[in-house]
């Protein structure tokens, strides 16, 4: 993992891709088996399942392990926790 500090994000157009992808749940972005890949500012890795985001629900689940990396209310909160979609 990489050391970041408190004040980095994405920049404005990863943060737009990110609350399009995870609101309008294109196919595609969804067709790789685990969901749709997030990548996190400090390296790490997850995913958010379809049925998660159908629901509203946004789930960051890690890759390897599909635990849950953290529960977000809504995709701002994901985005503002440094996530963003991996397409």
């Amino acid at each position: 993992m990489k050391n970041i500090s408190k004040s980095a994000s994405w920049p404005e157009r990863n943060k737009i891709e990110t609350r399009e992808i995870l609101y309008n749940m294109p196919v595609g972005s969804f067709a790789f088996g685990s969901g749709c890949h997030v990548v996190h500012l400090d390296g790490r890795n997850g995913y958010v399942d379809l049925v998660d985001a159908f629901s509203d629900r946004y789930y960051v689940r890690d890759l390897k392990t599909e635990k849950v990396i953290g529960p977000y209310e809504t995709i701002d909160d994901l985005i503002d926790a440094g996530w963003k979609v991996s397409c």
